[in-house]
């Protein structure tokens, strides 16, 4: 019975500490969070860009769907620059080859979320975003993501890299077939 009693005693703390690793990761992954949007928007601003003051929900929204932000906001680069919009439009959005309009940025967050969601990878994005020259614009979006990558100090681990690039060779290999 004493053995018992110790050994539920034992669960418990390592439980705790269990709990407390899993709470101080959490703390660490929101404040990494943070500091990539305040770095995002500090960007934005040393743009000129409208769509300063605008990350914290991108990243939120992004999340919520399971989206990459920073690809969010790479696609805004490749298509305004982060700086020109069209009535809330960061993103080149149209329909029947006229650009659309929105009544806030947060509509067009929500429409670009909902096509890049649909994708499963850039170069099938690509050729719905531009079916004109989808490879120039999945560049494009490439070279934006890197900037936002090195202003966000997203740090990539050798592991992550090498996922990263594995993923990459299974989307072209999908997309050659």
């Amino acid at each position: 019975m004493l053995l018992l009693l110790a050994l539920i005693w034992l669960a418990t703390i390592a439980l705790g500490y269990h709990r407390s690793l899993v709470d101080r990761f959490d703390a660490m992954q929101s404040l990494k969070e943070g500091c990539m949007i305040r770095q995002a928007d500090a960007f934005l601003i040393g743009k000129g860009s409208r769509l300063a003051g605008h990350s914290e929900e991108i990243f939120r929204k992004a999340a919520g769907c399971g989206v990459d932000p920073l690809l969010v906001l790479a696609i805004a680069g490749a298509e305004t620059g982060w700086k020109r919009s069209s009535g809330g439009n960061f993103w080149g959005l149209t329909k029947g080859g006229r650009v659309l309009h929105y009544r806030s940025v947060s509509s067009a967050v929500d429409e670009v979320l909902d096509i890049v969601e649909e994708k499963t990878g850039l170069p099938d994005l690509a050729r719905v975003y531009c079916p004109p020259d989808p490879e120039e614009w999945e560049g494009n979006v490439r070279e934006c993501y890197k900037v936002m990558e090195r202003i966000t100090l997203v740090e990539r681990s050798p592991r992550a890299e090498e996922e990263e690039r594995e993923k990459e060779a299974r989307i072209a290999k999908v997309s050659l077939d």
